[in-house]
């Protein structure tokens, strides 16, 4: 072997040492960087190494594979007090696997992400979203629930409008998304899909009792008779 060789294995190595004991907190400042400081990272402590924090009401504790790092690999092991099964997180240049991912996100900062339809709704709540094996490369395969709990609206005075699921199951060249409703005076059914050209799409039906509510539905669909309105998504949020 030549000595570039052993210069270049000794450079990696170095590499991933000063990796592995860099402070905790690089962390949060990647998520700070990557959502224009809409998400952060709280009570951080130990290194990117091993390290525990807490995104909203989520504690969790990481421990990162460093090992992998020189076969192209970042692998994380995610441990939350609550759930016995460890999560996976396993990325290389061209696809990230998701194994056993159990994790709850605020809504409001990804939506301020999102373009200015999706803004004008101004939504709000918890986000738990799970998945036992997900595939992602240009798409997505696999299947994962997302649980939407204690949603809120801008557009509505009522709180909670309830909670819904969101079965999300991808193929080879699509991503299909159902929605049912778990709870709540606002109830909420329909289909669609996902394509990384034009984001999420759905269309079903809403359906009301409360009269706080009609203003709503008159803004998010048309009236199909029996108190239903059917909605396109996200046309739906452009009239």
């Amino acid at each position: 072997m030549k000595i570039w060789h052993y210069v270049t294995i000794g450079l990696l190595i170095y590499g991933v040492a000063l990796l592995v004991q860099a402070p905790a907190s690089l962390a949060d400042k990647w998520l700070a960087q990557s959502t224009n400081g809409e998400l952060r990272l709280a009570n951080v402590h130990g290194t990117l190494w091993h390290g525990a924090a807490r995104l909203g009401a989520m504690d969790f504790t990481w421990r990162m594979q460093p090992g992998y790092l020189l076969l192209g690999q970042l692998r994380v092991v995610l441990n939350r007090p609550q759930i016995a099964q460890p999560m996976h997180i396993i990325a290389s240049a061209n696809r990230v696997i998701l194994d056993h991912v159990d994790i709850w996100l605020p809504l409001a900062p990804l939506v301020d992400r999102s373009d200015a339809r999706m803004k004008s709704l101004g939504l709000a709540g918890q986000l738990h979203c799970q998945t036992r094996h997900l595939t992602l490369t240009d798409g997505m395969t696999g299947s994962a629930s997302v649980d939407w709990i204690d949603a809120q609206s801008a557009l509505s005075r009522v709180v909670p409008l309830g909670s819904y699921h969101f079965a999300v199951q991808g193929t080879v060249g699509q991503i299909g998304v159902q929605l049912t409703t778990l709870q709540g005076p606002l109830f909420l059914q329909g289909n669609g899909k996902w394509e990384r050209s034009s984001g999420l799409r759905l269309s079903g039906y809403a359906q009301a009792k409360p009269k706080a509510l009609q203003g709503l539905l008159a803004i998010i669909g048309n009236p199909t008779g029996k108190g239903r309105y059917r909605f396109v998504f996200p046309s739906a949020v452009s009239r």
